[in-house]
């Protein structure tokens, strides 16, 4: 256990000296919120469009 946590300490210490790893931090937040974005929307079309999908049976139909 402690080889992991030293390995990870040594990891995130490389990669916070590095330039690279902003770019990386910023790219991780922006695919965050773009995953955030993508449940609120879900979440709240969600319930219409399988309503829609649900009445497309009977509007064939008739």
């Amino acid at each position: 256990m402690r080889q992991a946590s030293s390995y990870i300490k040594g990891t995130l210490q490389r990669l916070s000296a590095r330039c690279d790893a902003a770019t990386s931090a910023e790219y991780a937040l922006l695919i965050a919120m773009i995953a955030i974005v993508i449940v609120v929307a879900v979440g709240v079309f969600g319930q219409q469009v399988a309503a829609l999908f649900r009445s497309y049976p009977t509007l064939i139909s008739s």
